[in-house]
């Protein structure tokens, strides 16, 4: 399968994250050719274009007219990573397993054959964990294995409730308990607790993010890393996107002119430098936090549609696991210690036969 190209883009290792770098400088006769073509101006008309800031993923130009001045965003390629990486997702979906847990091979059978064996997670063995007595796989369903995830959160919490040093604390500890309870309630009400034959799954990477992609110098994917605690889990969570693209939803693109400008005072208390400040191209914060939301909204329907594309029949899958989506997000906020009362609000809309988002209830501005 051929390779859609990112050329210009490469990443930079060499601090705690990965950086997107340019290879190259955008040709500012491109940018003015760009710019000349959307803001409609003739070939007699004089229009000027120098560079004017630059962020991480963009850099910015400000081009002059005889009748006004506008500037211009030149972005490093994300479609293609995010087409890329779609593609990659289906492939991963195309081959399944029988069954939830880490691959191990099956030295007793000839040819050898890859199967799932015990769950190799870090939530299974990371602390005291390793010695809780639950169990470990392969589990034939996601029923299965979710009993044993919540075996590990109340077993948790028991012991935080022993431990507590005052009342808030021993407060906190048995509304967590409560909570798990709760969710192992609600548990076989989604999943169905019987399963033949075993549940079919497929491989998934539960932190794809950008640091975890390696890139050649043309900015085409040439591996993934950080595969020491992935399995193969049930396929309605393969409907879920990269960890990259995960977050806030934002369908307006914010409008530049209607945020403030970044306040120096503030700038010097951070102690941010010149550097930081053309990062933020004289805007405050607010203003990228809100353009990265935009732009993964964006690239979330990209992924969905290049997924309908290779797998006819995605959107339906995405909407028929919403709830089973939602469910272990407030397992794993759960885990967390995350929005405990936010994770209780939702369990009763479901008791009620309610069906909000999870992530709706999470960022309701509700002193709950």
């Amino acid at each position: 399968m051929s390779r859609p190209e990112r050329d210009g883009l490469e990443w930079d290792d060499s601090g705690f994250d990965s950086c997107p770098v340019w290879v190259r400088e955008p040709a500012l006769d491109a940018v003015a050719k760009v710019c000349r073509d959307k803001l409609q101006v003739k070939d007699s008309e004089a229009c000027e274009v120098s560079f004017f800031a630059e962020g991480g993923f963009n850099k910015l130009y400000l081009a002059r007219t005889s009748r006004r001045e506008v500037l211009m965003r030149v972005s490093l390629p994300k479609v293609a990573l995010v087409q890329r990486m779609a593609s990659i997702q289906a492939q991963f979906a195309h081959h399944t397993f029988n069954g939830i847990s880490t691959l191990t091979i099956n030295d007793e059978e000839k040819p050898q054959k890859v199967q799932p064996g015990e769950m190799v997670s870090g939530f299974f063995f990371w602390g005291n964990h390793f010695d809780y007595d639950v169990t470990r796989g392969p589990f034939r369903s996601t029923h299965d294995w979710l009993i044993s995830y919540i075996d590990i959160i109340i077993k948790d919490q028991a012991v935080a409730n022993g431990e507590a040093e005052d009342e808030e604390d021993e407060e906190d500890a048995e509304f967590s308990l409560a909570l798990a309870r709760r969710l192992l309630d609600l548990l076989p009400k989604i999943f169905p607790p019987i399963q033949n034959p075993a549940e079919r799954s497929a491989i998934w990477h539960e932190d794809l993010s950008l640091s975890n992609i390696l890139v050649d110098d043309l900015g085409n994917i040439t591996g993934i890393i950080d595969w020491e605690c992935a399995s193969v889990m049930p396929l309605w969570m393969a409907t879920k996107f990269p960890k990259f693209l995960e977050g806030p939803y934002r369908e307006e693109e914010p409008k530049r002119q209607a945020y403030a400008d970044e306040n120096p005072e503030e700038r010097q208390v951070d102690g941010a430098g010149e550097d930081s400040r053309l990062d933020n191209e004289g805007k405050n914060e607010l203003y990228w936090i809100h353009l990265l939301e935009y732009e993964n909204t964006q690239l979330r329907q990209i992924y969905n549609t290049h997924m309908c594309q290779l797998r006819p029949g995605w959107d339906i899958e995405v909407q028929e696991n919403v709830l089973k989506d939602d469910f272990i997000r407030a397992v794993f906020n759960c885990r967390q210690g995350f929005f405990p009362k936010r994770i209780a609000q939702w369990v009763d809309a479901i008791e009620k036969r309610e069906f909000p988002r999870f992530v709706d209830v999470l960022e309701q501005r509700t002193n709950v």
